[in-house]
């Protein structure tokens, strides 16, 4: 079993962190999130080679493990956490602040995997308002570290530790194939979670048992080190955020690695050679401290911005944080490292320092909270601020229907159709969250109009992020089929064909969130953006997706035609470079006029739109049953250059980039003809 310095170990956690910034940065590569898989691999490695070495010597002690922990992990993390909260009360709105308040008590806790978890996916455009996002690896890491010393210490104590590897085998596979079924079900809950990121630390934990044969051969030993950085660049360069991830495809870059440090050191391979360059040695040995400090500097200046960075900003805040993670590990993490000859090395604990790490958590975790419990400190900001930024979306209750969220319901026709007045419906409306937005003064209108009861309201058939596609294959940019969507969409379809008494087909979807459509505002498509396919048309192209498209609605159309329902198709409204409600505050806040400064124009909606909207044009001109209502009309002036406004009267008119307030939804509506929904 290895025990000395490892140069080239330090020289893989530089192809750990550097993709991971470059990607965060917005200059590559497209699967710049694997070197923190890297890490767990680098981590289960050295870690369980501890473990196992103070079990073999009869030191082992839970005490002495986690003083190893706050010495390494707790003095760059608390420095770090307290740079952002003070950055942050001078940038952040009260809604951001208030919720880095919340994400600083999880990292304090490390249960902020958990936190994103149930906040967001990893890769949602969002993510830039959370300057401590970064930190779930850790909170994965320390997770696993609470149950691991335990477990390898069971093990050494009922004697099983010569079964050690074969229950670590055991282990990964179980995980593994774990990971693999829960991305059928929850992507996110596949990325965050601990237990289904096991099998990567266990990974590296495999080869400090020292029971991996060794490569002796010195051919085989170069043949292996150049296989295991092609698969790290192939890892790196064609993964994209729209993969299929972790799980299977997370494996490439986890093998590759662990393959270079079983290689067993720059002696033994070329890649060891490459890996224990100086150079690549002394990022290595920056890179806690630099994954530390970029997020928060990208996301504390893309919010002071207002906007992307652009690269020669993104070169520039990465140098930053190479400089800042230099003076990190110079000032902050080696003097708080233990000295040679102490009792540490004996195998005592210093339980003062053990006290000492606990009440900083406590500290940070209380000020993450004191935060939180004053909603961000409003009081910060002019009123005007605080008043836009303190406005939300209305929640939507579905009376007649159902609204799908990331979590398909077991059995749709049950959650859809549960009572007789969904079957009996004779007005539907079926979409994805545009549609939803229009759901509060859909049902408030025919409330009003009828006598009030289920009978005479519209079925809702609605799912976030499903476009009303039937009948084809959604597929997230070059990678994963959305499985969640085609179920429900064919669903839908075949529902509103089965029911007796419909006469009326609302539709409403983000029809333009095409890969191939540049966004106005965005560097790259957003990671839901998609393509339609086929089996007999099965090429991710732009071209190939609008065909699917219209042969969808074709099909839906003239089967609606058949039962003598007319269809309307509602069109998107306008499609903002920022985020409405942040960008409104920050115009406030800056003395700009909200309205103005967060508008876009007429000419690049309809240029950003005009794909689409010629697709649903030519269908409603061919179809008697088909109108196309276009709500921009409603935000956009006459002309090219007149503006579109998502602020406009003191009011929020859009929420996001382009999802509508309740404002929003009455002004989008304000011209449509709505079909009776009496029988």
């Amino acid at each position: 079993m290895q025990s000395k310095y490892r140069p080239d170990i330090d020289g893989l956690r530089t192809i750990a962190v550097v993709p991971v910034v470059l990607f965060h940065a917005g200059l590559g590569p497209s699967g710049g999130f694997v070197g923190v898989d890297i890490f767990f691999v680098i981590s289960g490695y050295l870690i369980t080679m501890g473990l196992l070495s103070d079990n073999e010597r009869g030191i082992f002690s839970i005490a002495r493990f986690y003083e190893r922990r706050i010495r390494r992990i707790l003095p760059a993390l608390t420095v770090v956490a307290l740079a952002t909260l003070l950055a942050g009360a001078f940038i952040m709105l009260p809604s951001e602040f208030d919720a880095l308040g919340a994400s600083t008590l999880s990292t304090a806790l490390f249960y902020s995997n958990i936190h994103f978890w149930a906040a967001q996916s990893y890769f949602a455009a969002e993510n830039l308002t959370n300057p401590l996002l970064h930190t779930w690896s850790l909170s994965v890491e320390e997770q696993f570290y609470i149950v691991w010393p335990v477990a390898i210490w069971a093990i050494y104590k009922l004697r099983l530790d010569r079964f050690l590897p074969q229950l670590m085998v055991l282990g990964i596979v179980a995980t593994l194939i774990a990971t693999e079924v829960m991305l059928g079900y929850s992507a996110k809950t596949a990325f965050y979670m601990a237990p289904l990121r096991a099998w990567e630390l266990m990974m590296g934990a495999l080869l400090a048992t020292g029971k991996v044969p060794q490569v002796k051969s010195p051919a085989m030993a170069q043949g292996l080190s150049v296989l295991a950085l092609g698969l790290i660049a192939w890892s790196l360069f064609t993964l994209t955020e729209a993969s299929r991830f972790p799980g299977i495809s997370a494996a490439p870059a986890c093998i590759g690695s662990a393959l270079l440090i079983h290689l067993g050191g720059p002696d033994r391979s070329i890649g060891g050679r490459l890996l224990a360059l100086k150079p690549m040695v002394w990022i290595g040995l920056i890179s806690y401290s630099l994954y530390l400090w970029h997020w928060p500097i990208f996301s504390l200046f893309t919010l002071a911005k207002g906007a992307h960075m652009s690269v020669g900003e993104g070169l520039a805040l990465s140098a930053l944080s190479v400089l800042l993670a230099w003076a990190s590990l110079r000032f902050i993490e080696k003097p708080f490292r233990r000295p040679p000859g102490s009792k540490h090395q004996r195998g005592g604990a210093d339980w003062p320092l053990l006290a000492r790490g606990a009440a900083v958590l406590v500290a940070i975790g209380a000020l993450g909270t004191t935060i939180m419990l004053s909603d961000g400190f409003p009081s910060r900001v002019p009123e005007q601020v605080a008043r836009i930024d303190a406005q939300q979306l209305d929640v939507v209750n579905v009376d007649v229907g159902c609204m799908v969220d990331s979590n398909m319901p077991a059995d749709l026709a049950q959650s859809c159709f549960s009572t007789p007045a969904e079957r009996q419906a004779s007005v539907a409306v079926w979409g994805d969250s545009f549609a939803r937005q229009y759901a509060n003064e859909m049902m408030a209108h025919y409330r009003a109009a009828g006598d009030g009861s289920d009978d005479a309201m519209p079925l809702m058939l609605m799912a976030t992020g499903c476009t009303p596609i039937s009948g084809v294959t959604p597929t997230f940019g070059l990678g994963r089929v959305d499985e969640r969507c085609k179920a429900f969409s064919d669903f839908a379809a075949d529902s509103l064909e089965s029911m007796p008494e419909l006469k009326h087909l609302i539709i409403a979807g983000r029809w333009s969130n095409l890969y191939a459509i540049q966004i106005p505002g965005e560097i790259a498509p957003p990671p839901t953006a998609r393509f339609y396919l086929s089996d007999a048309k099965p090429q991710r192209t732009f071209d190939n997706t609008m065909a699917q498209m219209e042969q969808s609605l074709e099909r839906l159309v003239l089967a609606m035609q058949d039962k003598g329902v007319s269809v309307t198709i509602i069109a998107e409204p306008p499609r903002y470079s920022h985020q409405v409600k942040s960008c409104a505050a920050r115009a406030a806040w800056n003395g700009e006029e909200p309205g103005i400064a967060c508008a876009t124009t007429t000419g690049q909606q309809r240029e950003f739109h005009k794909p689409v909207e010629k697709m649903l044009e030519g269908l409603a001109a061919r179809h008697a049953n088909v109108t196309l209502y276009d709500p921009l009309t409603r935000f956009c002036g006459n002309g090219d250059d007149a503006l579109c406004k998502g602020y406009a009267d003191g009011e929020l008119l859009a929420f996001d980039n382009d999802h509508l307030t309740t404002a929003g939804s009455y002004v989008a509506l304000k011209g449509f003809d709505w079909p009776s929904a009496m029988n």
